[in-house]
């Protein structure tokens, strides 16, 4: 673990953040009731920790979208920063939550759908959609989406969005625009969110503000709040974004996709990339390739192992490769109703001099 500044707190309120500058001075931030101190020192989160602890109260806790903004203004435009949020890794340390601050989440089988959640097919599915009842399913997936507005805008409370988004593109768009995906079950159940949903015409998945995570708060708080980086958040089924270069004229170039979760007989294996129209690279199904849909620019130019269903190898190998093969390229796994994507490519072709 790398040594980072930090800060501490002495307030009443017992607030305290911990964080790292990327660029000029690192240092670290305290909240006392709603002001923070920037404390000039690099340690380890934990070395951080234990220091606030004896000297102050905490590394600090963030409970709403106002503080994050108070937090980000008293940075004077030093973006990032350690916070007291840390990660319990694993199934059994999950707990649902609601997006909204401040609602709690209480468990109610009657809300999920039949045998939900499930975690489908052994992959950790950590966000919520709805159409009669609650599913869960990955994070990765778009929907649509009802936010909440606590300002009635348009005398309104809650809003139907049609672009279908994945779950946190769908919470950041909620709190730019509005308030926040709709929370709990009062804003749920209500006759107005209902009429809204209804009004779609067909049952329609539609996201809602119910996530859970395995992150922890060091004083110990309850607080779901969570603000991640659009570019940078996966809920810990996405590899990070991996980048391939190769010269015009190779050969051949090899698109790096391991898969080690449970695969069953109707799965199939998509290569895709979504700036073409087909989207469709190459296309595996338990019976052999499936390159009927295939972009033709690939035409004759991909392959993969004839096992790769049996062995989690999802590797595509790209012959001759030019130029127009540079984009990004999505590996991921379907049973034909969920999308469980795999790995981000990046395939940058230099062409010659």
């Amino acid at each position: 673990m790398t040594e980072k500044s930090f800060s501490c707190d002495r307030a009443t309120m017992q607030w305290s953040l911990f964080v790292l500058l990327l660029m000029g001075q690192r240092v670290f931030i305290t909240c006392q009731l709603y002001e923070y101190h920037f404390i000039k020192e690099e340690m380890r989160w934990n070395e951080a920790r234990a220091y606030c602890r004896e000297n102050y109260t905490d590394l600090a806790k963030v409970f709403d979208l106002t503080d994050m903004r108070r937090l980000q203004d008293s940075a004077q435009s030093q973006t990032q920063a350690w916070i007291g949020l840390y990660r319990e890794p694993g199934r059994d340390n999950r707990t649902w939550r609601w997006s909204l601050p401040g609602e709690e989440y209480t468990e109610n089988k009657t809300c999920w759908g039949a045998g939900e959640p499930n975690d489908y097919h052994g992959t950790p599915e950590n966000c919520v959609r709805t159409s009669e009842k609650w599913v869960d399913v990955i994070c990765t997936n778009k929907h649509q989406f009802i936010c909440y507005d606590e300002t009635m805008k348009d005398n309104k409370m809650f809003h139907l969005i049609a672009e279908e988004k994945n779950w946190t593109q769908a919470q950041n768009y909620c709190r730019q625009h509005h308030t926040d995906l709709a929370s709990g079950l009062d804003q749920i159940y209500s006759e107005e969110f209902k009429t809204l949903q209804n009004s779609t015409g067909s049952k329609v998945n539609l996201w809602i503000g119910l996530f859970r995570d395995s992150w922890r708060w060091s004083d110990g708080s309850n607080f779901s709040f969570r603000h991640w980086d659009m570019d940078s958040f996966n809920d810990g089924l996405i590899s990070q974004a991996v980048v391939v270069e190769v010269n015009e004229g190779k050969m051949f170039v090899l698109l790096p996709c391991q898969y080690s979760g449970v695969i069953f007989k109707n799965h199939t294996v998509m290569w895709t990339r979504n700036d073409l129209n087909p989207k469709t690279v190459h296309l595996q199904r338990e019976g052999g390739d499936d390159l009927r849909e295939q972009n033709q620019r690939y035409s004759e130019r991909t392959s993969m192992r004839p096992d790769a269903l049996d062995s989690g190898d999802f590797n595509l190998t790209l012959r001759k490769p030019t130029e127009s093969h540079s984009g990004e390229y999505t590996c991921s796994i379907s049973d034909g109703q969920e999308e469980l994507i795999v790995r981000h490519i990046w395939l940058q072709v230099k062409g010659h001099k």
